[in-house]
């Protein structure tokens, strides 16, 4: 859904707003951040240690900020008549997706906490 409403609210903005900005490669950097942000969300909540699912995000996080850093790059290499609107979509749609993940990672998180997710109780504090 979330996806749907990016598609429609970018094709309003890009192609009557504004129209000399837009490049073919939009709708692909579109399906790109999706798919992506699904597959490493999917591989972030199969960890149910607590200790390890932090760890892990902070990974994944750093790992696909080299990916969509390497695919910007690519994408203004090859259009690069359209560079200011692919580094405007590709920034919009890094902080949608965040955002979304990172309101559905706190759900999950809550979730694990509530079942004892947590394995490791860390150190005790003594008073």
């Amino acid at each position: 859904m979330l996806t749907l409403a990016v598609s429609v609210a970018g094709s309003v903005v890009f192609l009557l707003l504004l129209p000399r900005w837009y490049s073919p490669v939009m709708p692909f950097l579109l399906i790109f951040f999706f798919s992506f942000t699904i597959l490493t969300f999917f591989f972030i909540i199969r960890e149910d240690n607590l200790l390890k699912f932090t760890r892990f995000t902070i990974i994944i996080t750093y790992l696909r900020l080299i990916v969509y850093t390497v695919v910007t790059l690519l994408c203004l290499l090859f259009t690069q008549a359209k560079a200011a609107g692919i580094v405007l979509t590709v920034g919009v749609l890094y902080l949608i997706y965040t955002f979304w993940e990172t309101m559905v990672l706190s759900r999950v998180v809550r979730q694990k906490q509530n079942r004892g997710g947590r394995e490791d109780p860390g150190p005790e504090i003594k008073n």
